[in-house]
């Protein structure tokens, strides 16, 4: 690709862009120019001329991660200063007058982050004056490229699906910074689409009432509702329509497509079960322990169906059904048997049990890397999934098209808990659909049948409030009720309380803070910060990143938590782990008995674990759970989170804070309720279609 590179002095020629836009952008004193041409040398309508000063993109460039310890308001005094000159002065690396005008600790971090960007300065000035993040700004770089302005002349709004959080008001902003021409019935198309996609990503809803949809279309476009649902109707190819229970809903084209290959899919297995002849099932003398009523009966409805759903909350014996089942399937009936669950955590925590060792339990995902690298699914006779409550619908979708022909679909999971952080609810759904074999577990084994948590969670989930204890060594559930102001030092006393015998070091490793929210004095970010400093002071400083403009530092000894899989170093999300050194430019951690060597430039995949969130949680177990109950997570406080955080614990939870913000919690059901369609998609039983 040829383009028209014209610089600030006037001067304008032709260049050869073929590799990476940055090449081609410039600050100019008069704006940025860049001018594509087509093969023929002839101008495309994709070219960018912004006259003006580029002060705000400036201001944004200079208070951005590649310069770390400016931030934005140092960064308006350095511009209010030096203006567009800064930019020059650091070409000709004139630091003499530049510090002249701020100062030299300034200096230093203008010279460290000019040596880092220096080679893509003026696409990085250009792209923070038209509103891109530096993650969007890294994204364009290294997806889209020279053909940016070629594709955004097209379609501008191109960028709400190819960019990561992309908002309408940006691109409408882009548009007319760019001068570029979009009909109104392009504008509303976009702005409905966006507004589902938005509602999917952030709420989790797959669909959504047609007059909520169109409402939130309406304020994001200042246009009437008949004209937003005149554009809607208009592309049948990008919207799929439908009622329920006399309700008008509207979907994406594609959430429609997704919805009907699983009911496919589900069918498909459905259709093609290889019934055993002898479904009754008594426990095995090889099983640890015997199997109540209640779980032969979840194991036999499993047994005789292709797909199968085994729901009850924490303590009901899930782990021994999966035992139960292994047994049955591998030794009675010699059927091959694959068992793996959403997470690294969750899956290891079904390896821990000696008796599923040897059948390699894993994630969702590494099964679906496995199976698509070799001939191995043909293998599979039955595919049993745990934590499938934690299951969002796209990974769901891939998730059965691993089963094959012949083979059974057995998912284990907790209803009650949170929904998944992904959007959809298919455990859920598939469950709602009344179309699958579904059993439920409510005898308690866990915990006693005087445990305090268990009581607690069933009533929490009941939406019910009951007497609790205060004292944190006369009951397994404790509530200490205080002010707002005092919940953080009532916290350090209940960590400094869950000693393990009599040990004088607070037990960190047993006892897991989670918190609603990352924000706000009781969210995580200042947990952590406060807890790091009051266990882990004096320690070594292994290194420091960036999070949501505060600088995190990480030192030896800190407790630390994996936010994602990567299967090369053997680290799954939510593995927990001690911080022992730093070696030349890798971190040692210590991941319960396992050292790992996590290079410097991987360390966004750690976070510090003093607290996490409730939702990071999900699939784990701990010894002991506190959490802070305030108002400030008001928005993000519910039923469910409450229960799925109190379920964590297996010895002792506290709550900590406020039993009218408790309470009111309680009353919220709607916070976790999603818009979705899955379950009307099936047109005839799965059960049925085999039994």
């Amino acid at each position: 690709m040829i383009g028209i590179f014209s610089h600030f002095n006037g001067i304008t020629k032709s260049i050869n862009c073929n590799d990476n836009i940055a090449n081609y952008i410039a600050v100019g004193r008069e704006g940025y120019y860049f001018i594509p041409l087509d093969s023929q040398d002839k101008p495309i309508d994709g070219g960018v001329v912004l006259e003006d000063e580029p002060l705000s993109g400036l201001e944004k460039f200079f208070s951005g991660r590649d310069f770390k310890g400016l931030g934005p308001k140092i960064a308006e005094k350095i511009i209010n200063n030096l203006g567009i000159e800064i930019i020059y002065l650091l070409k000709k690396r004139n630091f003499v007058a530049i510090e002249e005008k701020t100062s030299k600790n300034i200096l230093t971090v203008l010279i460290s982050g000019w040596d880092i960007v220096s080679d893509n300065s003026g696409f990085e000035v250009l792209f923070s004056q038209l509103g891109f993040s530096f993650t969007q700004k890294k994204f364009i770089k290294e997806h889209i490229g020279v053909e940016f302005f070629t594709k955004v002349h097209i379609d501008p709004y191109m960028l709400l699906q190819k960019i990561p959080r992309q908002n309408f008001e940006s691109i409408e902003k882009l548009i007319l910074k760019l001068g570029i021409n979009v009909s109104e019935e392009q504008k509303l198309v976009a702005a409905s689409r966006h507004a589902l996609m938005k509602s999917e990503l952030e709420r989790g809803n797959t669909c959504g009432p047609s007059e909520k949809v169109l409402f939130r279309v309406q304020e994001m476009t200042n246009t009437d509702t008949d004209k937003i649902e005149d554009a809607i109707n208009s592309a049948p190819h990008l919207f799929h329509k439908f009622s329920f229970n006399g309700k008008s809903f509207i979907e994406t084209k594609e959430a429609e497509e997704r919805d009907l290959e699983i009911a496919k899919q589900l069918n498909r297995i459905s259709s093609n079960f290889r019934a055993m002849k002898d479904k009754k099932f008594t426990a095995n003398k090889n099983v640890k322990s015997p199997l109540s009523d209640e779980q032969v009966g979840a194991i036999q409805n499993s047994l005789g169906s292709p797909v199968s759903i085994i729901t009850g909350g924490p303590g009901t014996g899930k782990t021994r059904i999966i035992e139960g089942l292994a047994q049955v399937l591998v030794k009675k009936y010699e059927k091959k048997i694959r068992i793996c669950a959403p997470t690294g955590r969750a899956a290891k925590r079904i390896a821990e049990n000696p008796s599923l060792q040897t059948f390699k339990p894993s994630t969702i995902h590494m099964l679906i890397a496995t199976i698509e690298s070799s001939a191995g699914i043909s293998e599979i006779d039955a595919l049993i999934v745990d934590e499938s409550s934690m299951i969002d619908i796209n990974l769901f979708k891939d998730l059965v098209k691993l089963v094959p022909d012949g083979s059974q679909l057995i998912l284990i999971g907790d209803v009650d808990q949170l929904p998944p952080v992904g959007p959809g609810q298919p455990f859920l759904d598939l469950i709602r659909s009344k179309k699958v074999m579904v059993s439920r577990l409510t005898q308690q084994f866990r915990q006693g049948s005087k445990s305090d948590i268990s009581t607690v969670a069933k009533a929490v989930n009941r939406g019910e409030v009951i007497d609790y204890s205060s004292d944190i060594k006369s009951s397994d559930f404790i509530f200490i009720d205080v002010e707002k102001r005092d919940v953080v030092q009532e916290i350090t006393k209940a960590l400094d309380g869950f000693t393990e015998n009599g040990k004088d070091r607070v037990d960190l490793e047993r006892t897991q803070i989670l918190s609603p929210m990352r924000r706000f004095p009781a969210g995580l970010i200042n947990l952590n910060a406060i807890l790091q400093e009051k266990y882990n002071p004096n320690s070594r400083k292994v290194f420091s990143k960036l999070e949501n403009e505060h600088e995190v530092n990480f030192f030896v000894n800190d407790k630390v938590i994996c936010t994602t899989n990567d299967y090369e170093l053997d680290i799954r999300n939510g593995d927990i782990g001690y911080i022992v050194n730093k070696i030349g430019k890798n971190i040692q951690i210590n991941f319960e008995g396992k050292s790992k060597l996590i290079h410097e430039k991987r360390i966004d995949i750690i976070d510090l674990a003093y607290a996490i969130t409730v939702h990071k949680s999900q699939g784990s177990e701990y010894a002991n759970v506190i959490m802070p109950i305030v108002d400030d997570h008001r928005i993000m406080l519910s039923r469910k989170l409450i229960y799925t955080a109190i379920t964590r614990g297996k010895q002792k939870v506290c709550l900590v804070g406020s039993k009218r913000v408790f309470k009111e919690a309680l009353k919220k059901v709607y916070l976790n309720l999603r818009y979705t369609n899955l379950f009307s998609k099936f047109e005839k039983s799965v059960y049925d279609l085999f039994s």
